[in-house]
């Protein structure tokens, strides 16, 4: 069987993007079909101890192309990472009007603190919800302890 590059490049970014298990095992958000994703990516600043909720209400056109994003609230910081995000989404073409959909992405920090990057995890949710999850930093403050 001879891959084509898309599709390779999907495998590899859903590998790369997380690890086996946190693939999630609900289908995305609203029960959209989606051809291409971009995983969102929890904001390196915002380690330090930033969650929240970002809504997003977008429509799908006949083609399978996003159109007017509107972002209805959240954290300045987070919503351009979800902006970020849903540039690249691509979704199955289908019916002849534009379908409107309204999706959370829940931005949570989860696990011990590190001082070294972690991996960001997204799930899917079955209530048109996106986790997007990864460890919290270490303090600043905790760095320079140590190197004393």
């Amino acid at each position: 069987m001879k891959l084509t590059y898309p599709v390779l490049a999907l495998v590899t970014t859903l590998l790369f993007a997380s690890s086996s298990r946190d693939i999630p095992e609900t289908h995305p958000p609203a029960g959209l079909c989606l051809t291409r994703f971009i995983a969102p990516q929890y904001p390196p600043v915002a380690r330090g101890g930033l969650e929240g909720d970002v809504r997003v209400k977008f429509k799908i056109d006949a083609n399978g192309k996003w159109t007017d994003v509107e972002i209805l609230g959240g954290h300045p910081m987070l919503q351009q990472f979800v902006e970020d995000a849903i540039q690249g989404w691509r979704f199955c073409s289908g019916g002849s009007e534009a379908r409107e959909t309204v999706v959370t992405f829940a931005f949570r920090l989860e696990g011990d603190r590190t001082d070294y990057w972690t991996p960001t995890r997204v799930e899917f949710g079955p209530d048109s919800t996106v986790r997007v999850v990864t460890n919290p930093a270490r303090p600043v403050t905790d760095w320079v302890k140590k190197k004393k």
